[in-house]
């Protein structure tokens, strides 16, 4: 619904809107997402979407005033970060957004958004990661039991780069892979290659185009989305890669919503 909100405000008419509106359905809702319907825990992962698209909507709601506005996205980066950790990703996307001037035309308009933004989302971060441990029983934690493991993974991660690289561009078309001829893991990782080179020409012309503001109001709530599941690809990989021997993590079922 939040999405399609954001396209009917992008495009107008429900002539434009009903084929990408339909393509978006069948992608979120398509089968290959078995596991985020049948495993519990997973229902957390589709929580933080909800909330960025959530707070794309209200942000982009000129004619609520922006105090509300804050207040209102403020809660649901709040709520999102308890739900999942990509949660924690509203709290730089959302001031992102203002800051490209979604939302807000006026440049001192902008900035009162962002600085009154900057303190609840200092205070959380801070108390997120101060003294951050695994909670997880150490079989399900990938044998590291309750110690903090945000600086190894980065270690890792900073140690092997491109292993890093390569798992999150993989899990980017993990599902797009399915059904293609050859190996799974290439394919979906020449497509993320080529998924993250369309991402890159889209933001090309975006820029091109940023002084209609009419274009830059259509388009910056999607990109945000797609910055969003760029974002949250990378902070699996710096979590999960240095763990296997390979990127084949990268296409399990339980990041298809990512994907």
């Amino acid at each position: 619904i939040n999405c399609g909100l954001l396209l009917r405000r992008a495009l107008g008419g429900w002539r434009d809107l009903w084929l990408p509106c339909a393509l978006m359905g069948w992608v979120m809702f398509c089968p290959v997402q078995w596991q985020e319907f049948l495993w519990p825990s997973c229902h957390m992962d589709t929580l933080p979407l909800l909330f960025l698209t959530s707070s794309m909507l209200v942000l982009g709601r000129e004619r609520m005033s922006w105090w509300l506005r804050l207040t209102l996205c403020a809660v649901f980066a709040w709520t999102a970060t308890y739900s999942f950790a990509a949660g924690l990703t509203l709290w730089v996307l959302v001031p992102l957004a203002a800051g490209c001037g979604y939302g807000f035309p006026e440049i001192a308009s902008r900035k009162r958004f962002l600085m009154a933004w900057s303190l609840p989302m200092a205070i959380v971060l801070f108390l997120y990661f101060h003294n951050l441990k695994n909670e997880a029983d150490a079989p399900f934690a990938y044998g590291q039991g309750n110690v903090e493991t945000m600086t190894r993974s980065f270690g890792a991660v900073l140690q092997a780069p491109e292993k890093g690289f390569k798992f999150a561009l993989t899990l980017l078309c993990a599902n797009f892979a399915r059904g293609i001829f050859g190996d799974r893991t290439l394919v979906a990782t020449g497509m993320g290659i080529l998924g993250a080179g369309v991402f890159a020409l889209g933001l090309a012309a975006l820029r091109r185009s940023w002084k209609q503001f009419r274009a830059r109001r259509a388009a910056l709530p999607f990109a945000m989305i797609a910055l969003y599941g760029m974002c949250v690809a990378g902070m699996v990989a710096a979590g999960r890669a240095w763990a296997s021997k390979d990127v084949g993590g990268a296409l399990n079922n339980r990041y298809a919503c990512f994907a």
